[in-house]
């Protein structure tokens, strides 16, 4: 009996976490990159793939161009013609500080001011989701009228998830539960 819940139990986790949407992220410097029209490298080592984002013929490491730190007259601000400065309020980079553009005396984290978007695409499918827009995604946010996938949809959907995710695992509980409280009763013995 043991074997089969816990197989039932993988099965069922398998098929919920099969069934629901993955998203994948992108790497933030090198969107940044380009998205100001550069050219994005990416060359392995033996620490793993480092991006660089080519300005001018130049290599230079792409984090540390999104930070602010290198090439500092190629970056948003400057080609902007906004003054520049760090701060702490970097979320989307979840960094703990990071390049900010001062726009009429507010500091704006860079990419947040540039509305960029680190989640991977599904261009070309007919609809602009909410991770798409017209700068990464023309062939589907490129008219006026966007098509947005009905939120109320996707909420029934993510909800019809979670019952049945939250009625698989009472379903577990209870069965340990029982199988833990019955009271084992001493086998009768057989007269001889």
């Amino acid at each position: 009996m043991g074997k089969w819940v816990f197989g039932g139990m993988i099965l069922c986790l398998s098929l919920i976490f099969c069934s629901i949407g993955v998203v994948a992220l992108l790497n933030p410097s090198a969107v940044y990159c380009d998205a100001l029209g550069y050219t994005t490298v990416v060359e392995p080592t033996a620490a793993g793939d480092m991006v660089y984002c080519l300005i001018d013929g130049k290599k230079v490491d792409s984090w540390k161009f999104l930070l602010g730190n290198v090439s500092t007259e190629n970056n948003y601000c400057q080609k902007q013609g906004y003054d520049q400065t760090m701060t702490d309020d970097c979320y989307p980079l979840l960094l703990d500080s990071c390049l900010a553009c001062i726009v009429n005396g507010t500091k704006i984290e860079v990419t947040h001011l540039m509305n960029l978007s680190f989640f991977e695409e599904i261009c070309g499918d007919g609809v602009c989701d909410g991770h798409e827009n017209k700068t990464f995604c023309p062939e589907d946010c490129s008219t006026e009228e966007i098509t947005k996938i009905d939120v109320d949809q996707v909420s029934s959907i993510n909800l019809y998830f979670l019952v049945i995710t939250l009625g698989f695992i009472v379903f577990i509980v209870a069965v340990v539960y029982f199988k833990k409280s019955k009271v084992k009763r001493p086998k009768k013995r057989s007269k001889k």
